[in-house]
């Protein structure tokens, strides 16, 4: 059975002018990405601190605003590995607390949250 059997193709491409409508009015879209070693947050920070000063200088019936801000996935991301790391760590040391002195389990803790961290380091030579 083929797809022609059933339904009509149109297999065309049609080049024209692209409009954009944003809050019912008309507008141009820029994106803006992030290069290499360059911090998603970082480059949201620098993108929504600059829509916030052009604000104010921009012409009456002119607007200004960044739309689709990918980097709060991010953040949430961040902010469950730090909970889910504290949890694990307080985790650790209540066990360790449970079968060894308190002191113990205080340097077991400091120690697997030190070599845990330094997994992350990366040391690159130019």
């Amino acid at each position: 059975m083929r797809i022609n059997n059933f339904a009509k193709m149109n297999n065309t491409f049609k080049e024209g002018n692209v409009k954009f409508n944003f809050n019912v009015n008309s507008a141009a879209l820029i994106h803006i990405y992030r290069i290499n070693n360059q911090s998603a947050i970082h480059i949201a920070n620098i993108v929504r601190n600059y829509v916030e000063d052009k604000k104010t200088n921009l012409p009456l019936g002119a607007s200004l605003s960044y739309w689709n801000d990918n980097s709060q996935y991010l953040k949430a991301r961040l902010n469950t590995l730090l909970h889910n790391g504290i949890q694990g760590g307080v985790l650790v040391m209540s066990l360790l607390a449970l079968f060894f002195k308190a002191f113990s389990s205080i340097l077991g803790c400091y120690g697997y949250s030190n070599q845990f961290s330094r997994c992350f380091i990366i040391d690159v030579d130019d």
